[in-house]
């Protein structure tokens, strides 16, 4: 059963909107200006964004005219012609394929999770973040230029975010 974006995103403003509200509980400290709030509270507005931009597309989405089953039928007639002589591959194997990679992808966060604790006290946070974006938006894109240059420009802003506004200690490694 599919459910429509424009739900989902509601559920999440309700979710955004309850943690802003708690983020608000939480003391600031006196000689910083923030405190415990303000990281629930960045997530907060990200997901307040990210929730009112679903309910957007799910509005659009079901006011805007249904595709019907025909393009489909002709799209597996091109895929079963693709497959060549012998037909091993087709639109099911294809779509095995494609889940197989999902579920490989979705595992691969918690292995960079595991990698980042096991690794950043030695090669410090700039060389493990940009390894784990880099490769990680390659492999999503299979853009390595694209890739890098997301790495790069991630791992200093979340670095700067960090380490400059929120003083938290970030580990070095050699740098």
């Amino acid at each position: 059963m599919r459910v429509n974006d424009a739900i989902i995103g509601m559920v999440l403003a309700v979710c955004s909107l309850l943690l802003l509200g708690y983020a608000r509980t939480l003391p600031v400290m006196p000689d910083l200006g923030h405190g415990p709030g303000t990281f629930p509270a960045l997530v907060g507005y990200g997901l307040l964004a990210g929730s009112l931009g679903l309910i957007v597309s799910g509005l659009r989405a079901r006011r805007a005219p249904r595709a019907e089953a025909a393009p489909a039928a002709a799209d597996e007639g091109a895929d079963a012609s693709a497959a060549g002589i012998g037909g091993a591959a087709g639109p099911g194997a294809r779509a095995r394929g494609d889940r197989l990679r999902a579920v490989l992808y979705a595992l691969s966060v918690p292995a960079a999770v595991a990698a980042y604790v096991w690794l950043s006290e030695d090669l410090g946070f700039p060389l493990v973040s940009f390894a784990i974006i880099a490769s990680m938006t390659a492999w999503l894109t299979r853009r390595w230029l694209l890739a890098a240059g997301v790495a790069a420009v991630a791992t200093a802003v979340i670095w700067y975010a960090f380490a400059q506004v929120l003083q938290v200690p970030i580990p070095r490694g050699f740098f």
